[in-house]
């Protein structure tokens, strides 16, 4: 994990691909893409059908080990508007749980955006303290924090280069790393991210223990 200065507030980032905000008891967690493999399977692309409960589980495991109240899914937490409807009793009763244990503000992604849920609260953006929540970035010279473009970026770890998903932050924006068990990611030298980031900005790389944490130039 990883202490920052984001806005001049402490947040965390965690190496599994959750941001903690401890002032706020906050959770702040992107593109879950559930149910992207039984949505491939539909379309003849067998793809392993665990993807939902993997990251349902990964999700609550982290949840409970911190003193959080609520959690922001910063868009596309399903796959599809359908997903929810292929979800298996124990994928609902997962998702449940969460819905039920936590105050959970759902914010609208470009592959769910008519999918609803009794209960939650649904919102395009929402703005806490001094800081916007949306899923994509906008070109406003607001604090940001934002996910979509799954960044990625390359580590070389014992002599091999690996592809990691990773934070991306300066002092005003940041960008979540994709957290859905199938997600694929935009490298963070393509020139769509590289326009967000005018200043020098930082690269937290997710690990299997540790996050490993960069300058954006440090990194090819």
């Amino acid at each position: 994990m990883k202490d920052i200065n984001f806005c001049d507030h402490l947040m965390i980032l965690h190496h599994q691909g959750v941001l903690f905000w401890p002032e706020m008891k906050l959770a702040v967690v992107s593109d879950l893409h559930l149910e992207k493999g039984s949505y491939y399977a539909e379309l003849g692309q067998f793809v392993p059908p665990h993807d939902t409960y993997q990251t349902l589980l990964q999700l609550k495991s982290i949840l409970d080990f911190g003193a959080i109240h609520k959690v922001v899914l910063l868009g596309d937490s399903f796959h599809d508007n359908d997903g929810y409807d292929r979800m298996s009793r124990q994928e609902r009763d997962m998702l449940n749980y969460l819905c039920n244990k936590y105050e959970l503000i759902w914010i609208i992604g470009n592959h769910d955006n008519d999918f609803a849920l009794d209960g939650v609260k649904f919102c395009d953006e929402i703005t806490i303290e001094d800081v916007v929540f949306r899923h994509e970035h906008q070109n406003l010279a607001t604090n940001e924090i934002s996910g979509h473009y799954h960044p990625k970026a390359y580590l070389k770890l014992q002599g091999k280069k690996v592809t990691r998903p990773c934070f991306i932050h300066d002092d005003k924006k940041l960008i979540m790393p994709a957290f859905g068990a199938f997600t694929g990611g935009l490298n963070h030298n393509d020139p769509v991210i590289q326009a967000i980031f005018t200043n020098e900005y930082y690269l937290g790389l997710l690990g299997q223990k540790t996050l490993y944490y960069f300058k954006g130039s440090d990194i090819t």
